[in-house]
């Protein structure tokens, strides 16, 4: 995480398309190892003290949250 808009703050509301982090490298190996190759964004919903997902198998939590942000059926 490079950085955060000054809007985004804990309890306030975002809205689709709204810009809530700014990319970075660092917590990767390759961040040292071959910089500007493992630009990401982490991010995690939070529920109280832990996040969505917390406990789960990786693949589990990556279809929670590919559930979650799917658009609407129409």
């Amino acid at each position: 995480l490079s950085g955060i808009p000054a809007a985004v703050r804990q309890g306030a509301r975002v809205a689709q398309g709204q810009t809530v982090g700014l990319i970075g490298e660092s917590g990767t190996p390759e961040s040292i190892s071959d910089p500007g190759t493992e630009m990401h964004l982490h991010w995690e919903l939070r529920i109280g003290d832990a996040f969505l997902g917390d406990g789960l198998p990786p693949e589990e939590v990556r279809a929670l949250y590919a559930g979650l942000f799917q658009p609407p059926p129409r």
